[in-house]
Order: structure tokens, then C-alpha cells, then sequence
């Protein structure tokens, strides 16, 4: 259910964003989306960090078929789904990019770059 893509049912984890819009002290709809869209990027951001530093792979999605998501997470109407982010094992063949690791300097991780 998090995802419309074929790997997503293989992940380790689904993270799923959700902003709670009753919650936020925006006058505005445009002001709740714009907040809920930084804070889930600041939020998934460190989340690509970590994965990178333990050798994960990961990558945020937005092809989501969000009502029905919804639904099954029994969220209220102002209860918004923002974004998903899979998180899991890289596999074998995966190309393999490079990271600058501050003890070792550079060093190859086997972990898929998601554009």
C-alpha cells in the first residue's frame, strides 16, 4: 500500500510522512503544505544520511495512491500524506557511488544512487 513502484513490496522499511494539518499554527493551506513539504525533506534528507553512513539503500517516492493509503492508516481528513521513502538492503549488482567518510577520506559504498 505505500507505494505503486515493484521494488517497494521488497523494502526493509516504508516510511511514510504525514503532516497533521490541526496541529500546525499556519493561517493558510498554502503556508500548512509549504511547511509540511520542508520539514518532510529535512526529515528524509537525514534519512538518505544515515542510510549512507550504514551502507543502505533509500529513496523517497512520491507515486502513491495517497486516499487509499489514507484509508488503511485510518487518518483524518486533516491528516496529509506527503511523501514515502524505502529504505533497505542494496543489491549486488547496484552501481556503486562514491562518499567522502571523514576518518577514511573517500571510499566506495555499495549502495544505489536514486535519482
Amino acid at each position: 500500500m505505500t507505494g505503486k513502484q515493484p521494488y517497494v513490496k521488497d523494502a526493509a522499511v516504508n516510511l511514510i510522512y504525514v503532516a497533521d494539518y490541526a496541529k500546525m499554527n499556519a493561517k493558510s493551506e498554502e503556508d500548512r503544505m509549504i511547511y509540511a513539504a520542508s520539514a518532510t525533506g529535512f526529515i528524509s534528507e537525514n534519512v538518505y544520511l544515515y542510510c549512507a553512513s550504514e551502507g543502505l539503500a533509500t529513496v523517497v517516492r512520491a507515486f502513491i495512491d495517497r486516499p487509499a493509503l489514507a484509508e488503511v492508516m485510518k487518518l483524518r481528513p486533516d491528516q496529509k500524506i506527503i511523501l514515502a521513502q524505502s529504505v533497505g538492503y542494496p543489491k549486488n549488482d547496484a552501481p556503486v557511488p562514491w562518499r567522502f567518510d571523514m576518518q577514511c577520506g573517500a571510499k566506495r559504498m555499495p549502495w544505489p544512487v536514486h535519482h
